[in-house]
């Protein structure tokens, strides 16, 4: 048997009723695919949910709140302290 390096997801889930009745309407509905596709199908689905409006909203409130935080220490550099310090060590990219 060859081996692949290929990374891979296992993953394993104890059917409870909900969660059963879930997947028969999977099959039922996607019955040309197999059981990987069906849950990279959606996989890809809850990543397309995550650019909703509501997410990104839900971001852009938590990084405000994020960079209010920050901007309310009183220790660590200033925002000109970490300019300079990004311009002397930034890395050099070709």
């Amino acid at each position: 048997m060859k081996k692949t390096n290929t990374p891979s997801l296992q993953i394993k889930l104890a059917l409870d009723a909900g969660l059963k009745k879930t997947w028969l309407q999977l099959k039922q509905e996607y019955q040309a695919l197999d059981k990987a596709s069906i849950i990279r199908l959606a996989l890809n689905n809850l990543a397309k949910q995550s650019t909703t409006k509501e997410y990104k909203e839900y971001l852009d409130n938590s990084l405000d709140e994020i960079l209010k935080e920050i901007e309310s220490r009183e220790v660590g550099m200033t925002e000109e302290e970490f300019f300079a310090w990004w311009n002397k060590n930034k890395p050099f990219t070709k």
